[in-house]
Formats: C-alpha cells, sequence, structure tokens
C-alpha cells in the first residue's frame, strides 16, 4: 500500500470500501502510463531542496514549457501544465526553512526497509530527502517528503504522511542517530502546506 492508497480508501463511503480492499487484493497489473504524473516537478523540487538552488526550478519550467508546446494531445498538455503550475510557485520558495544550515552527509535512502509493517499492513514509504548532520555533539537525522496530489490533501490526510515518515526514519536510522522531528517535514506541492512531525507531538495530536 502507499500513503495514497490508504488516503483514498479513507475519502470512500462505506458502501465502497469492501470493493477498494477487494480490488487492493488481486495481482497487479503493470502500466505502461510512463510513470508518476508529478514526477517532473517533484524532482526539480527535490534537487532545489538538496542544493540550495532554485534555478532547478527554473531551468525545468524552462523545458516543460517546449514539451508543452510540442504536443498537442490535451491530457499530456495538462499535465505538463499542471507540472508547470507547481513549479512556478517553487520558484521563490525558500527550501533552508526544511533542513538545518549545515548537513553532515545526504544519506542514500535505503532500498530493503522502504516497506513498513503497520498493523498488519505494508505501507510503501519514499522520502524525497533524508540527510544527517550533527547539533552539537548528536547525530542527528530528518527528511522531507513532498507530495502532491490534484487539489491537494487535507490536512490529517498530511498527518498520515507525516507519521509515516517518522516511523519510516525510526526503522532505518534510530539505531544511529536521534530523530529530529523539527526537520521530519511533509509538504504539499500543491498546496505549499507544509507539516512538521513536531507539530503533531506539541499539539498531542491522535495517531490516523
Amino acid at each position: 500500500l502507499t500513503a495514497k492508497k490508504i488516503i483514498e480508501f479513507r475519502r470512500l463511503p462505506k458502501t465502497r470500501k469492501q470493493t477498494f480492499v477487494n480490488n487492493l487484493k488481486k495481482p497487479a497489473v503493470k502500466s505502461n502510463s510512463g510513470g508518476d504524473y508529478w514526477i517532473s516537478c517533484i524532482s526539480a523540487i527535490t534537487n532545489a531542496c538538496k542544493e540550495n538552488d532554485n534555478t532547478f526550478i527554473t531551468n525545468k519550467i524552462d523545458f516543460l514549457i517546449g514539451q508543452h508546446k510540442g504536443t498537442s494531445y490535451k491530457r499530456t498538455k495538462d499535465m505538463y501544465q499542471r507540472n508547470i503550475d507547481i513549479l512556478s510557485s517553487f520558484k521563490e520558495y525558500d527550501f533552508t526553512k526544511l533542513k538545518p544550515k549545515k548537513i553532515t552527509e545526504l544519506s542514500s535512502k535505503p532500498t530493503t526497509k522502504n516497506i513498513l509493517q503497520i498493523q498488519g499492513l505494508s505501507v510503501q514509504v519514499y522520502p524525497n530527502y533524508v540527510f544527517t548532520y550533527k547539533n552539537n555533539q548528536t547525530d542527528e537525522v530528518g527528511a522531507v517528503w513532498f507530495v502532491s496530489q490534484l487539489k491537494g490533501f487535507k490536512n490529517e490526510e498530511l498527518q498520515i504522511f507525516s507519521e509515516l515518515l517518522y516511523k519510516y526514519l525510526s526503522v532505518n536510522y534510530s539505531k544511529k542517530y536521534t530523530i529530529n522531528s523539527n526537520f521530519c517535514t511533509v509538504v504539499d506541492v500543491i498546496t505549499l502546506v507544509e507539516l512538521k512531525h513536531s507539530k503533531l507531538k506539541s499539539t498531542g495530536t491522535a495517531s490516523i
């Protein structure tokens, strides 16, 4: 399961939830759709965040404008335009607020432990950016997860991503690093809403 599938399930009326679950049990069919609808903007935003360089954003916009002009297929045009619109809102975004000033290393994400077991369910977690750093004498870890869906996510849906991200860091890094929940951040690229896991802790929000 992905976080998006969990959210999709929660949005359904009770009459459709069982059908949704039954469909999940069927063997997955390979898709030839060409990948994630939002991959163009997410990859550029991630690179800009890692390097603190918003030219990744503007360069990708220029590229997508060319792609948009080069196709007459409406669905493809819409996809390019939506990615362009998202990137345009990030042209002056301050990525430094998502991470500490001095990062020790960009951490390679584990490929074997991105499937978490949660109450009997296997859930995929793929953060965009995991980093480690020193806070005084403490080795800490943080992460950023850029998430996207048409019209964006509700606050409680972003909480699901936030909880999963924190659990991902706990499973993969807690033996060696202290998790700083102030730098465990989910960003909805549609609405630009940011949710740090520390906010859930400070407000005593119940786990979803």
